[in-house]
């Protein structure tokens, strides 16, 4: 075997090691992406599972007060709620590398939740890694639901999840 022979058997050879490992790198690289996704799905599943159980606590009316909302049995289970929603939205955070709102998939679902709990997670802003609470402040609309009647009564819930209503006072518009 001569020489330039040689020389493009070895170039064969080294173009199928390439090839092959960019090959294997996508599959391994798409692999991992369907895991992620797989993933994230089940979290999403498990947390819309709670949301079936505990309806109340999707409430917009009662999440944006939910300190004066729920009865004090209820009021920590809505904290634990909270936590975990947040948790759920962190972890999309961290999966789609800090940008979940680059993520057609994901992006309507993280704004939802993160809107809806986000009283709560300005109050409890340590829980969670200081990039998710900058992301969700500066990126994320955080705004309050509309209500025009101030003077509206706060729905409670009480242990047996019955609604009742207590009268506020107004607030003053000046």
């Amino acid at each position: 075997m001569g020489a330039i022979q040689w020389l493009e058997v070895v170039g064969q050879c080294a173009g199928l090691v390439v090839g092959g490992g960019a090959v294997s790198t996508w599959w391994a690289w798409r692999a991992d992406r369907l895991a992620q996704y797989r993933y994230l799905d089940e979290m999403y599943s498990t947390l819309l599972a709670q949301y079936r159980a505990l309806p109340h606590f999707g409430d917009p009316y009662r999440t944006c007060c939910y300190a004066d909302a729920y009865e004090p049995d209820h009021a920590d289970a809505y904290h634990y709620f909270a936590m975990t929603v947040h948790n759920t939205m962190e972890t999309i955070f961290d999966v789609t590398r800090k940008r979940p709102l680059a993520h057609a998939p994901w992006s309507a679902i993280f704004t939802h939740h993160v809107r809806l709990h986000a009283a709560w997670l300005l109050a409890n802003k340590t829980v969670f890694e200081p990039a998710y609470v900058a992301y969700v402040e500066r990126r994320v609309l955080i705004r309050e639901p509309e209500h025009d009647d101030t003077t509206a009564p706060l729905p409670k819930v009480t242990a047996a999840g019955i609604v009742r209503v207590r009268s506020t006072q107004a607030v003053s518009q000046n």
